[in-house]
């Protein structure tokens, strides 16, 4: 992966000549000089790659390339924080600029050897020379892709075989039927496909079987398709296919199927780009094809009406049918001495047949003792690379992670740092990337956009799994499969990319370039500080002492994510403010009671997260983080505990995209309007005096996306109805402001999909300008949101409504009867201190 981490570090250092291009500038031609030649590196590399060149000399060329690129990463990144020291005079601003320039040369020399060094051993030449027809690397048959498990092995597998038998029998018509078998890795999607067609190939006038590799050509795959056309029917290949071009075999086979009913097999599809090319050869008529892929996007795009097949995990009673099956051959049962061990490998597998045959194969051959099998469940990493069957497992499950782009791989790895079963808040993972530089910019999209369609990138991918919400099937975290999060941990370590310690090391093994640490901070590693690293993240830490807090601030000088979520520390060290690197900073969760005032010194601060501390105020200088895109103070569930004020003075947050469990002063109401990138803003201790101020800046709030406002205990409520006109893109809408009825410019939010009315005392019925609104999904009502006896829905009415919840209204008595066509997609319906509800007799109407 040298040339994933070499495109990483040049946009890096793009940003960085661009932000900085004035402290750089002494530096300038040989940083320019340094970025040519690693982008010519970069083409050398991928060349390699496409030539499958496994010369062990490459990957210790690739080796010297990545540490230096560390290298000259971190004198840059050293370099800016020694110009930011403001008691330096300009003769000591000179100094630095020659000894970095010193360095930079230091450099320049290491990239011209490691260049002359690629070009003695010409490498590519020899690649080329020893791999004739580069790309040729489809096969028929399933041997390329064949998993070391039979059909048999595989319990609950009969159900989905007679299901896709089933579809192609009945779907034997005049036009091309596609069925993709979607999944990730080792769920069996090539042994289902393969018992399929050996089943029902016969049925057809013709049919083949394709495997497709990561790096196959379009000729070859035509070739092959031919070659199992004309085997199927006992008729010989035609020796002219080998001169075939391309267009000649898409039209000798799309003749050749004319007329015929035919079947068709594409195991492993990895692009879309071939299937674009490959249809053209198949006639729309008679024909039949499976196809089988890892990722979501392929299995939904090759055809209009195509047939998706989505394959899951194995259930734990059918994961653990399968295990005591292949690890057990002889007795059929799990002996009761090793049966907790034997849930916990099981459940480390995670429901993977691949991995549970691997896995119950290598544990059969050792018995029934107990401390072997513990001592199997200790070294699964070394057995990895020393049993053939968890070795083809590993490589199998690699093949995944091998296809991503470089972006995605520093995504993926990423996740790597979190403790196994984690769950991931998409969220706080995608700004993580953000501020990681992980994200490619975009003119039409911010970051945490494209980030986040990185992120259901790696879902699609099947590289993660999704957690939902499931009013809106909308993705709020995920989890990574153990087997995946295996894959990940390997390749931390093979990349140095990070590491993740569940026991205090003394020291550690490498230079990864992140770090987590799990459940004991007592001995953190004595070499942190020379590891250099950008990324620190601690879990379900119980105790940190000052020592070591101070330690982490101390020495992670070139850190850019810092996350403290959860840890127990009541302080904030002032060494925090010299971390001019730092972008994102999580201490959601702590004991924190006041912030250090060198907070205001983190000029490239991106996300800050206190909610869930003990703070009471905010430091001075935090409204001058230009950088700043998401201040997180206070979580709605905390809203009875107050809000805090920003500090007096201009607000320079222009970047600002979420603004959270703030109370405004008229400063800040004011400037609210100029915040034209925000898109979330919860605001608390709102009256009739402070708030029409708001409902001018909610007016010109043309991004906010969501909205959340809580009154405060004055008698002088919040006029809401004097809002005018709503930000017209609001999608979610939190209020608890005390009001008679619902404003007329409810009626004008067509994109919202989430409301929460709580303690607003309503006197009329809300329910006949709420059933209006087109997108509205979920509906929550609490704590005498309104005060009426009745509520009454209309036909028609909530059309997409999935989540109603309505809670604490002692005063509801009666449901009018819903008429037919209400609601129509509700899910789920909770009622709770409805005390006095009559609901509608039998035969008056429809009622949740």
């Amino acid at each position: 992966m040298a040339e994933e981490l070499i495109l990483f570090f040049l946009r890096k250092l793009s940003e960085q000549l661009n932000e900085e291009g004035e402290l750089l500038s002494g530096v300038h031609e040989d940083i320019e000089w340094i970025k040519n030649e690693l982008q010519a590196m970069v083409a050398f590399l991928r060349d390699v790659h496409r030539t499958q060149q496994r010369d062990k000399r490459v990957g210790r060329w690739a080796e010297e390339v990545r540490k230096l690129v560390y290298d000259a990463e971190d004198i840059i990144d050293e370099f800016l924080i020694r110009m930011e020291n403001p008691r330096w005079n300009f003769i000591k601003h000179l100094q630095t600029r020659h000894q970095v320039g010193s360095q930079i040369q230091k450099v320049k020399k290491r990239v011209m050897e490691v260049k002359e060094r690629r070009d003695r051993y010409n490498w590519l030449h020899i690649a080329q020379e020893n791999t004739p027809g580069i790309m040729r690397a489809s096969s028929t048959g399933f041997g390329a892709a064949t998993p070391f498990f039979q059909v048999d092995d595989i319990v609950g597998i009969e159900v989905h075989v007679e299901q896709l038998v089933e579809l192609l029998i009945e779907g034997k018509s005049d036009r091309r039927q596609v069925i993709s078998v979607f999944g990730m890795g080792g769920l069996g999607k090539t042994t289902l496909a393969k018992e399929v067609y050996k089943r029902v190939k016969t049925d057809f006038d013709c049919y083949s079987w394709v495997f497709l590799s990561q790096s196959c050509n379009l000729r070859d795959v035509l070739q092959r398709i031919l070659f199992g056309l004309k085997e199927s029917k006992n008729e010989p290949a035609m020796e002219v296919m080998d001169v075939m071009n391309e267009g000649l075999l898409q039209e000798m086979i799309y003749n050749y199927l004319q007329d015929k009913m035919y079947l068709i097999v594409f195991d492993d599809v990895w692009d879309t780009e071939i299937w674009e090319e490959l249809k053209h050869a198949l006639p729309r008529e008679r024909g039949q094809i499976i196809l089988t892929t890892r990722i979501q996007d392929i299995a939904s795009s090759v055809e209009d009406g195509c047939y998706i097949y989505h394959l899951h995990p194995l259930t734990h009673e059918l994961a653990w049918k399968l295990f005591c099956k292949k690890a057990f051959r002889r007795m059929k049962a799990c002996p009761e001495d090793l049966r907790g061990l034997a849930e916990s490998i099981v459940n480390r597998c995670g429901g993977l047949p691949l991995a549970i045959v691997a896995i119950a194969g290598l544990l059969s051959s050792k018995g029934t003792n107990a401390r072997d099998w513990q001592h199997v469940l200790d070294t699964l990493d070394w057995e990895l690379n020393h049993d053939r069957d968890l070795d083809r497992l590993h490589k199998t499950l690699l093949l995944s992670y091998n296809h991503l782009p470089f972006y995605l791989k520093y995504c993926f790895l990423h996740i790597g740092l979190f403790p196994a079963d984690y769950e991931i808040g998409r969220k706080r993972l995608i700004r993580m990337w953000v501020a990681e530089g992980f994200v490619e910019k975009s003119r039409s999209k911010t970051d945490e956009e494209v980030a986040n369609h990185y992120f259901l990138k790696l879902i699609r991918g099947s590289m993660i799994q999704p957690i939902t919400l499931p009013a809106r099937d909308v993705v709020k975290a995920c989890r990574v499969h153990d087997q995946m999060r295996d894959v990940a941990a390997y390749m931390l370590k093979q990349e140095m990319f990070g590491a993740a310690l569940e026991a205090g090391d003394k020291e550690m093994e490498g230079r990864p370039r992140r770090l987590s640490i799990y459940d004991n901070a007592k001995n953190l590693p004595s070499n942190m500080g020379n590891l250099k690293l950008r990324s620190f993240l601690m879990f379900k830490i119980t105790e940190l002492s000052s020592s070591n807090l101070l330690k982490i601030f101390e020495e992670l000088k070139l850190v850019r994510v810092l996350d403290l979520q959860g840890v127990p520390i009541e302080r904030l060290p002032g060494e925090v403010g010299s971390l001019i690197h730092l972008r994102y900073l999580n201490l959601r969760g702590t004991f924190i009671k006041c912030l250090p005032k060198q907070l205001k010194s983190l000029r490239n601060l991106q996300t800050l997260d206190i909610r869930n501390t003990n703070l009471t105020s905010l430091p001075t200088g935090i409204n001058r983080l230009q950088q700043l895109r998401h201040l997180h103070i206070a979580s709605f569930c905390d809203r009875e505990k107050g809000f805090l004020k920003m500090p007096k003075g201009k607000k320079w947050l222009k970047n600002l995209q979420t603004l959270s469990g703030v109370e405004p002063d008229e400063d800040l109401l004011k400037e609210l309007r100029s915040l034209t990138n925000l898109r979330k803003l919860y605001i608390g201790g709102m009256n009739k005096t402070n708030s029409e101020e708001l409902w001018v800046s909610l007016g010109e709030m043309k991004s906010l996306r969501s909205f959340t406002m809580v009154a405060d205990s004055s008698p002088e409520r919040p006029q809401v109805e004097s809002l005018s006109r709503p930000p017209p893109s609001l999608e979610k809408l939190k209020l608890q402001v005390s009001m008679t009825r619902l404003p007329k410019w409810f009626v004008s939010l067509r994109y919202l999909h989430t409301l929460y009315l709580l303690k607003n005392f309503l006197v009329e019925d809300p329910f006949p300008i709420l059933q209006q609104l087109p997108n509205l999904f979920v509906l929550i009502l609490a704590s005498s949101a309104f005060l009426s006896t009745e509520i009454c829905c209309r036909s028609g009415g909530f059309p997409k409504l999935t989540l109603l919840r309505i809670l604490g209204m002692e005063n509801w008595r009666r449901w009018m009867p819903i008429e037919e066509g209400t609601m129509p997609n509700l899910r789920v319906s909770i009622f709770y201190f409805a005390l006095r509800l009559d609901v509608p007799t039998e035969g008056s109407g429809k009622h949740p």
